[in-house]
């Protein structure tokens, strides 16, 4: 009984995780055709703002009971978060899991390794190593977040997922102004 409650609910992750990388690629596609420059930032925003108050039902009303619905908001939220990043970079960066990007890495690495030993590919070496270092600085990012969100949450519980909603809203306001400073546009 119990193992099978617990596949389920890992099918319920998976979909949520899903659900929010489409939920994302719907949105950044509406954005992108109306020209709305801001969208990347928006989805962010928005990511930011339920990260927040996710935590902050956590601080207020913790309850074991409601472990199951946290973990499936935050699969969402990692969904969108995966998501926008991975349209915003081309392709080029998963924000939300190490193995594809371990993967991509070792590929990097093995191109960059022919060009650097090929005549005919030396052109393409700077870019191979670019794309590398592209990986390599997610890889590194990706780890130290997880040992810094680990004794932050061990020092701070709750507060310091909050912290880090906060931090992303406000990323992505200053990127949203930044854009529309730049652009001299509307902010809708």
């Amino acid at each position: 009984r119990s193992d099978l409650h617990d596949l389920l609910f890992l099918a319920v992750l998976i979909f949520a995780f899903v659900c929010g990388a489409m939920l994302a690629r719907l949105t950044v596609a509406y954005g992108l055709k109306r020209n709305l420059r801001t969208i990347y930032c928006l989805v962010l925003l928005a990511e930011g703002i339920f990260l927040l108050l996710t935590s902050l039902v956590e601080i207020l009303w913790y309850s074991e009971r409601n472990n199951g619905e946290i973990l499936v908001t935050l699969s969402l939220l990692m969904g969108i978060h995966n998501s926008t990043s991975t349209q915003l970079s081309s392709g080029r960066v998963r924000s939300t899991h190490v193995t594809g990007t371990l993967t991509d890495a070792g590929i990097a690495l093995g191109s960059w390794l022919r060009a650097s030993f090929s005549q005919s590919e030396a052109a393409d070496r700077d870019g191979h190593r670019t794309v590398l270092f592209t990986h390599l600085v997610t890889i590194f990012s990706f780890l130290s977040g997880c040992v810094v969100g680990y004794l932050l949450f061990r020092h701070l519980g709750f507060e310091a997922m909050a912290g880090l909603g906060i931090v992303l809203a406000l990323i992505a306001v200053g990127g949203i102004a930044r854009t529309l400073h730049l652009t001299g546009m509307r902010f809708w």
